[in-house]
């Protein structure tokens, strides 16, 4: 693989392709396929295109994949990577794990343990999901695919260890 130039042949703009290439460059290649180094169930690569600027640990719902079979069949296979939109959805959203500024790549969570914010409002909720626009804290609820393995002790937004899925 190597970068290419606008205009190039391709099915996906050249600052997409570039950015995936940055991006997956750390990782080895095994028979020209790309292996990935968090080949572990749950880790994504996610496109931001929130238009702002996300910290690390956001809360982010997730869109179609940034790269399509149509498109890229090759590609696609190889590299699972979302479009990242607003925090909007209670079914489809992951857990950033890296800082990501607007329009660039980074990895994401959607599934397994991982440190985030959470507010329960001092309950003992045995679930939390994700409110609708926010990226900060998970909000507590009496169901959800998040469960709880450890949180700080008190009221409001509290750093906690949790399962999603």
């Amino acid at each position: 693989m190597k970068h290419v130039s606008p205009g190039d042949e391709l099915n996906i703009p050249a600052r997409v392709y570039n950015g995936l290439l940055d991006i997956l460059a750390p990782y080895p290649l095994t028979a020209g396929r790309v292996g990935r180094q968090r080949s572990q169930a749950g880790w994504c690569l996610a496109s931001n295109t929130t238009g702002t600027d996300l910290v690390r640990f956001s809360i982010v719902g997730f869109g179609a994949p940034t790269i399509l079979p149509v498109s890229n069949e090759s590609a696609f296979l190889d590299c699972c990577c979302f479009n990242v939109v607003g925090a909007s959805t209670i079914y489809r959203w992951g857990i950033t794990q890296e800082a990501i500024p607007n329009g660039q790549f980074g990895q994401m969570l959607v599934s397994g343990v991982t440190a985030v914010k959470i507010d329960d409002a001092g309950g003992d909720d045995p679930g939390f999901a994700i409110p609708n626009g926010s990226y900060t804290s998970l909000t507590g609820t009496n169901c959800g695919i998040c469960r709880v393995l450890w949180r700080q002790s008190g009221t409001g937004p509290q750093w906690a260890l949790v399962n999603i899925g």
